[in-house]
Parts: structure tokens; C-alpha cells; sequence
């Protein structure tokens, strides 16, 4: 979900355990392009279908997806309550969803402390 250029898809592909298929979905079809060049190089283990849509309303049928994964997206979001409804709906009973974000601590100690590891940690 909010695919973007593909990263998170690579990373499943480079797995040598990861066998499934892999369905994009982006806003942004030119994004979506630029995945789909970024992960030719995969060959055919590559089964990757492009989907433009919105992840707010998933244009897919209720429990299709065995797991669904986004990365440093929802923050940018209109409503997160419907994205978390529709990744619900989608996902087969037992479904595994994983989002990868991070948050800007608003407390100026805890604050100071994230940005001394964050950057460390670059």
C-alpha cells in the first residue's frame, strides 16, 4: 500500500523464502511505473501487478490479501481510521498487516535524545 517506487516490494523479493505475489497500490500511477522498471530486474519471480487506487478505499474485494505491508505513508493520509477499516476488510482471517513508520517525539528531552540516536544510528 502507497507502493510509492517499490522499496518495500524489493526487500520481499530479495527474501529467498518469498514465493507469493505481489500487487501494488499507488495514487500515483508514475510511481507505480518507476516501481515496476525498478523491479524488472527480479525476473519472473517477479509477479507484480500495478493497481492505482486509493488506500483509503481499496478498489479490491473483501478478504483477498494474506498480508498487506505500507511504509512511511500514514502521516500523509486524509483519514487513518478508513485506511485502517479498509486494510481490515481486505485481508483474510489470520491476515498479517505491518506498517513501518516513525514519529518526531514532541517532548523536547525525548525529542533531543531521538535526534542524538537517529543520526548516530545513519
Amino acid at each position: 500500500l502507497c507502493a510509492g517506487t517499490g522499496d518495500m516490494a524489493s526487500a520481499l523479493f530479495s527474501h529467498k523464502n518469498f514465493k507469493g505475489k505481489i500487487i501494488l497500490c499507488d495514487f500515483s500511477y508514475e510511481m507505480l511505473v518507476l516501481a515496476k522498471k525498478k523491479l524488472q530486474n527480479y525476473g519472473e519471480k517477479a509477479q507484480i501487478y500495478l493497481v492505482c487506487g486509493d488506500v483509503e478505499k481499496l478498489p479490491f474485494k473483501a478478504e483477498i490479501f494474506d498480508g498487506m505491508m505500507l511504509g512511511f505513508s500514514l502521516r500523509n493520509l486524509d483519514s487513518q481510521a478508513d485506511f485502517y477499516s479498509e486494510t481490515k476488510r481486505v485481508l483474510k482471517k489470520g491476515g498479517r498487516a505491518s506498517f513501518l513508520e516513525i514519529a518526531h517525539p514532541e517532548n523536547i528531552l525525548f525529542s533531543r535524545v531521538f535526534y542524538l540516536y537517529f543520526i548516530g544510528s545513519c
